[in-house]
């Protein structure tokens, strides 16, 4: 086994070996996994404690890559004790193997989580908009995109082993194709169908007999996971320096920290508009702790139902399955009003002055999402 200095060189005159970026990478990869998990957790106390209601598949798919995302970040420390973060020369050639061989196994099991999370994404919109062909087809792209990944980073080297050997043993097999040509495209196409999964939902909410009011909120709730995307696209300017780059494990501390980054982004992203029962629930006991007039009258709900205010209304109680209200496919005219200062006998039967309110002659309309 030859030295780090023969297979890549000497080191950079005024290069500080024992510079690293082993706390910042841990540092990061916790707060993030912290977080999380906290949003995942808000997620089933949603659904099992607030709405009452069993986990759906969209649940249950994200639950499994939370598991995958734990396992992924004692996957970077093993790879930091491994040299990542940490300049080539500081460690040896066994520290290059071990690295590789780390990156192989991590490579499989972040696959395997985009296409949880992503498959929950759309579980979820399964679940509000009912399947639709432009769904199926997105699904069907995301699960096809993540076997196929696996498949070539299977098939890569020849013999399997020669993927973490090659710098030790560059005669002992080959790889079929650049991986760096590989780790490029994968993320590219992740970028893509992270794009493909954020323009589904706001082409189906704008066909919605909604105000464009509601559309354009509706709509921003969705495009919260953007910024996912925006993260995958930082995590490729990370890959891009290691076609130039000598400084493997330098540079490959980066890729760890922004694909560990990049999960959980898109998991918090997914678990968003779950969280809307907690929310009502936390607004609701906000509101009903403060005085019952209203709070005056630039409130965004006293600007909703200006436009249209029920003289004799009653509150609504949507099914209790039923945890995105706002976003399913049928559309009923419904009202969120304040309480007239004048209706003291009301005031004492609802104590929630910003309830959701409906008027008692309503027009219902069905319309199908597909």
């Amino acid at each position: 086994m030859g030295s780090v200095d023969a297979v890549f060189g000497q080191a950079p005159s005024g290069m500080n070996l024992s510079e690293s970026q082993a706390h910042k990478i841990t540092g990061a990869i916790s707060a993030m996994l912290a977080l999380s998990i906290i949003v995942v957790s808000l997620r089933i106390y949603s659904r099992l404690v607030v709405k009452r209601v069993g986990l759906g598949l969209d649940d249950w798919t994200i639950i499994v890559a939370q598991i995958l995302v734990v396992g992924l970040s004692a996957a970077t420390i093993l790879a930091e004790d491994s040299g990542v973060g940490k300049h080539i020369w500081a460690g040896t050639m066994d520290d290059v193997v071990q690295l590789q061989r780390n990156l192989w196994a991590y490579v499989f099991v972040y696959i395997a989580c985009l296409v949880l999370v992503k498959s929950s994404i759309i579980s979820f919109y399964r679940r509000i908009f009912n399947m639709n062909w432009a769904l199926w087809a997105c699904l069907f792209i995301v699960i096809g995109w993540g076997i196929g990944s696996l498949i070539t980073l299977l098939v890569a080297c020849r013999p399997i082993s020669y993927f973490w050997n090659r710098y030790i043993d560059p005669d002992g097999g080959k790889c079929l194709f650049d991986l760096y040509s590989f780790y490029i495209g994968n993320a590219a196409a992740n970028v893509a169908t992270d794009g493909l999964i954020l323009m589904i939902p706001m082409l189906i909410v704008w066909k919605l007999q909604m105000q464009n009011f509601q559309k354009l909120l509706v709509c921003g709730i969705f495009f919260i996971s953007g910024v996912a995307i925006v993260v995958s696209i930082i995590r490729i300017s990370s890959i891009i320096s290691l076609k130039t780059s000598l400084d493997v494990s330098w540079v490959m501390g980066g890729v760890y920290m922004w694909s560990q980054i990049e999960i959980s982004v898109a998991m918090i992203c997914a678990c968003l508009p779950t969280l809307q029962p907690i929310i009502c629930m936390w607004a609701t006991n906000l509101t009903s702790s403060r005085e019952t007039k209203p709070s005056g009258e630039n409130s965004l709900f006293q600007q909703l139902s200006r436009k249209k205010r029920s003289t004799r209304n009653r509150p609504v109680n949507f099914r209790p399955d039923c945890d995105e209200a706002m976003l399913t496919c049928s559309s009923v005219r419904v009202e969120m009003d304040t309480i007239p200062k004048d209706r003291d006998s009301d005031l004492e039967n609802d104590t929630n002055v910003m309830s959701i309110k409906v008027q008692r002659e309503f027009h219902m309309r069905e319309d199908s999402c597909g």
